[in-house]
């Protein structure tokens, strides 16, 4: 039987879209300093991804200043298809000064032909390769200019980058002639190379904004803060790949839209810091630490419990612990 796409009539469209928006209103809530987690279940085609999207967006009020409890949307699908932004999302994010920054694994972040969620309207500019170039590119010209004050690490860390991207798209080159040659031996090899590419990519990549951040002797919030006044040079740059290396961090000084899948639930977030030196350096926290605000016992209740007699230990673990 041959199926063909048909429109829906303009009073059946009008009625779907009704429903849809009543049913969004499930999702309305008010900027809070507390957590608040929306599960929906709701069938395919209700509206819902739309819906969280658009009832965030109304509740913010870009004239009070984030960074004093402002918060963050964080929307976690099970499918990288699910997230799809439509551009009235993505017009009405930019008009109320929201960020759509995604949390991408370490597979992504190497990806040179992957083109981050929310960006696709830019096309082949906004694929990692581009994006990684035009970062040495600008490094190049804005830290060359400052090599009369003496050795630069930041310069070295980018230099170091470049040569990390050309071996690894060299890899990703030759992994798809392989391919396409059929030599699945040669394939199995080159992937595995690829795939310790990957985490050196990262690194590299990280140095690279830790280094740049370091150079600038000021903290997070005064570059943004910079940026978003239309600063350009290194404060624009370090802003740039602050966003799309280490999103969580950006979000505690700028409101954002943070897009991730479930795969990412299990992961961790890599997050900056400044040490007593002034030097910034990276960590990482449990995703769900960090959106559930937990916080690690000083001491582990199961210690004292082992110390019970086995009929008061069974009723403490089952009244105490497994609660």
């Amino acid at each position: 039987m041959a199926l063909s796409a048909q429109r829906l009539p303009d009073d059946l469209q009008q009625a779907v879209n009704q429903a849809r928006q009543k049913a969004g209103e499930f999702y309305q809530f008010t900027e809070d300093e507390t957590p608040l987690l929306i599960q929906s279940q709701d069938g395919t085609a209700s509206g819902k991804t739309f819906s969280v999207f658009y009832q965030y967006l109304r509740a913010v009020n870009p004239a009070v200043l984030p960074g004093q409890g402002h918060r963050n949307l964080v929307f976690i699908t099970p499918l990288k298809s699910q997230i799809d932004l439509p551009a009235e999302i993505i017009e009405l994010a930019e008009r109320k000064q929201v960020k759509v920054l995604p949390f991408l694994s370490i597979g992504d972040l190497a990806d040179l032909a992957f083109i981050p969620w929310g960006q696709e309207q830019q096309g082949e500019e906004a694929t990692n390769k581009n994006r990684y170039q035009r970062w040495i590119k600008q490094a190049a010209g804005l830290l060359k200019r400052s090599l009369n004050d003496g050795p630069n690490a930041a310069l070295v860390a980018f230099n170091r980058l470049e040569e990390e991207l050309f071996t690894h798209a060299r890899l990703e080159r030759r992994l798809s002639e392989e391919a396409d040659a059929g030599f699945v031996d040669e394939q199995q090899l080159l992937q595995d190379q690829l795939d310790k590419s990957n985490f050196n990519l990262v690194r590299r990549l990280q140095e690279a904004c830790v280094e740049l951040l370091n150079g600038l002797n000021t903290d997070i919030e005064g570059l943004i803060t910079a940026a978003e006044h239309g600063h350009q040079g290194k404060a624009q740059l370090a802003v740039s790949m602050l966003q799309h290396l280490f999103p969580f961090q950006a979000a505690l000084y700028q409101r954002c839209i943070l897009l991730a899948t479930t795969k990412k639930f299990d992961g961790s977030v890599t997050l900056l810091r400044q040490s007593k030196d002034g030097h910034f350096v990276h960590y990482t926290r449990p995703l769900d630490h960090l959106l559930g605000q937990k916080k690690v016992l000083p001491d582990n209740p199961l210690g004292e419990l082992a110390q019970l007699p086995e009929s008061e230990r069974i009723d403490a673990l089952k009244t105490q612990y497994f609660v």
